[in-house]
């Protein structure tokens, strides 16, 4: 950081609110203000949030094809994977990135508090650049546009699963590691839980944290059972130990089960056991570890046509 610091407290509290509100998300609102963007400060802070928002998008960028490379390289490369601790490592710098992107933003929203004008490096000869703030201010439309889609869809994701006792056909039984919110879940299993109700009618949908009574419920009295969870051969890690297919075995089950995919890692290492376990349903398990990428994508691509075949194929037995 470097630069004569400009600071003058007789910058109009107008000015600095709106110097404010571009570095936290206000850049579209400013662009359709010419009139106060034209003024020297709003003009300076404005061209300077750009250019921290642009870094934001930059490190997303970055954050999100870090994730598809392990995805990748845990499941086609487990050995250098596991031996050198690669996804530690660079999920460590990840976090350093946005920590120092973190500081940067609230250094400049002190600045445009104080009425100071000064100049931080490379953000200015970011902010000089008229190309990049166009792609900062088309970024952020795109990111009201995916938050303006995203946000209906998590609600009425959320309205179509239950938790309550009465029974469902299709189950959704997840680890949530006490991090993320049981909505990220339900959007998740959004395309199922339509399809879902289509085929059973409202309320045909269940989603559940793990637990051994949920497993025990949804071998009980669900049709169609997807757990998202982590694992490794011995079994399901709960948080209270592991949940094996023994234990699944010992609970009471239903003839009605024909389905269910168990997300686990190295899950296929007791294939046979939890396919007695589950009996009679068909059971998918995985012989390697497996990537919450590849599950979110079969979630909401393939899932619905396997619920439909089976119900499909269930609907011709039973004539």
């Amino acid at each position: 950081m470097h630069g004569k610091n400009s600071s003058n407290y007789q910058i109009p509290w107008q000015e600095r609110c709106l110097a404010v509100i571009a570095y936290s998300g206000g850049l579209p609102l400013l662009a359709l203000m010419p009139r106060w963007r034209k003024r020297p400060f709003v003009a300076h802070h404005y061209n300077h949030a750009g250019a921290v928002i642009l870094l934001l998008f930059i490190s997303v960028g970055i954050a999100a094809a870090v994730l598809l490379t392990l995805s990748y390289l845990l499941v086609f490369h487990r050995v250098p994977y596991e031996r050198f601790h690669i996804e530690i490592h660079m999920l460590s710098t990840l976090r350093k990135m946005f920590l120092c992107w973190a500081v940067l933003w609230v250094f400049a929203v002190v600045l445009a508090t104080l009425g100071s004008t000064r100049h931080v490096l490379l953000v200015t000869r970011l902010a000089g650049k008229s190309g990049l703030l166009r792609a900062a201010v088309l970024l952020s439309v795109a990111a009201y546009g995916v938050l303006l889609a995203v946000i209906p869809a998590a609600v009425h994701a959320t309205t179509l699963v239950r938790s309550d006792t009465a029974p469902g056909s299709v189950y959704f039984v997840y680890e949530d590691l006490d991090t993320f919110p049981r909505w990220l879940f339900a959007l998740g299993f959004y395309p199922l839980s339509l399809e879902a109700r289509r085929l059973y009618g409202p309320g045909s949908t269940v989603l559940l944290p793990l637990s051994p009574q949920a497993v025990a419920r949804a071998k009980r009295e669900g049709r169609f059972v997807v757990f998202g969870v982590h694992g490794r051969p011995r079994g399901m890690a709960d948080r209270s130990g592991w949940i094996t297919p023994q234990d699944v075995q010992a609970m009471p089950g239903s003839d009605r089960l024909q389905f269910v995919y168990l997300s686990n890692c190295d899950s296929g290492a007791q294939r046979a056991e939890w396919e007695k376990a589950f009996a009679p349903a068909r059971v998918v398990t995985f012989d390697r570890l497996s990537a919450v990428v590849e599950h979110i994508w079969w979630l909401w691509f393939r899932a619905p046509a396997v619920l439909r075949k089976i119900t499909a194929e269930t609907k011709k037995h039973e004539e």
